[in-house]
């Protein structure tokens, strides 16, 4: 199995000669054009190309004011359904 990268080439077969050249950690995003010219511009990109999309926000407590209003018209309603004579399934 070979693996291969600019910096370095890793080869697991036994009695193959292995050259490495360190490269410090970095070093090619640090040499890229991209970067060079704007950092936080390659950064940005990188990451929104990278990461999954944020999750959707929760969906906002209600008002409870408007909860009790709510629950009050629905009592409201049932007691003049009863006073009509119809009967709540």
């Amino acid at each position: 199995m070979m693996e291969t990268s600019s910096a370095f080439a890793v080869h697991n077969s036994p009695g193959c000669q292995v050259e490495r050249r360190s490269v410090p950690p970095g070093a090619q995003v640090l040499a890229h054009p991209q970067f060079a010219a704007d950092p936080i511009a390659a950064v940005s990109n990188h990451l929104a190309a990278t990461l999954p999309p944020a999750p959707a926000p929760a969906a906002a407590p209600a008002d409870p004011a408007r909860r009790k209003q709510q629950k009050q018209a629905a009592k409201q309603r049932r007691r003049e359904r009863r006073a009509a004579g119809m009967v709540e399934g």
